[in-house]
């Protein structure tokens, strides 16, 4: 029994020994930096007239990547409030397809915006050198450069807003904070800019929609 309860002090006084970064969450400001990985898409809402079209129009997924810039302001042992703009470079393609002929007809929208995500996460109770957290907040979004040379592309505003939330968790290590964060966002402004050419004529609404990787250093 001695040499139970002494190997369980021990296993304890290693355990205690290996907390990273205790005093982490007693600072008030944090900053970082993220690396992500996105899947973007437009969710549309056609036109009246498309239901008699010969054309049926369709979302496809497309990748891009971010990165940016962190600031995490620590309001108490469970909340944190977070701003962190990144550079986001983005497609979005939509495929038009004549049910008459069966050809197919690809409309690529590029775009590199800088958003401004705010955002609010709540923390679980720190286990070890992990714990698990969730995300709500709203984020902003300005396009730098935009794909305007062709005549009958699908243009789109240069500004969003957007709803974000998602989940992840917060490794610690010895000299930083590692936290992969999964993220949705969906937009709530119609960036479609109505041209009236034969591609953007055909829908009524763009809204973005877009699912994230982060990767936070702190």
């Amino acid at each position: 029994m001695l040499l139970l309860a002494c190997s369980m002090s021990f296993a304890q006084h290693l355990r205690g020994n290996d907390i990273n970064l205790r005093n982490y969450d007693e600072q008030k400001l944090h900053y970082g930096f993220v690396l992500g990985l996105n899947f973007s898409r437009f969710h549309f809402q056609p036109q009246g007239r498309y239901a008699t079209s010969d054309t049926i129009v369709q979302a496809k997924i497309s990748p891009g990547f971010a990165l940016g810039l962190l600031g995490a302001l620590h309001l108490n042992p469970w909340w944190e409030m977070r701003l962190a703009p990144t550079a986001s470079f983005n497609e979005r393609v939509l495929e038009y397809t004549s049910l008459s002929s069966g050809n197919k007809v690809n409309k690529l929208v590029e775009a590199t915006y800088i958003d401004l995500p705010l955002l609010f996460r709540f923390k679980s109770s720190r286990r070890g050198n992990a714990r698990m957290f969730m995300l709500i907040g709203a984020s902003a979004s300005f396009a730098l450069s935009r794909k305007v040379e062709e005549q009958d592309l699908v243009r789109v505003k240069p500004f969003d807003v957007a709803i974000e939330f998602g989940f992840g968790m917060e490794k610690f290590f010895p000299m930083f904070k590692f936290a992969p964060e999964l993220r949705f966002s969906q937009g709530i402004m119609n960036v479609l800019e109505q041209d009236g050419n034969a591609y953007s004529g055909q829908l009524k609404a763009l809204y973005n929609q877009r699912v994230s990787l982060y990767f936070f250093f702190e």
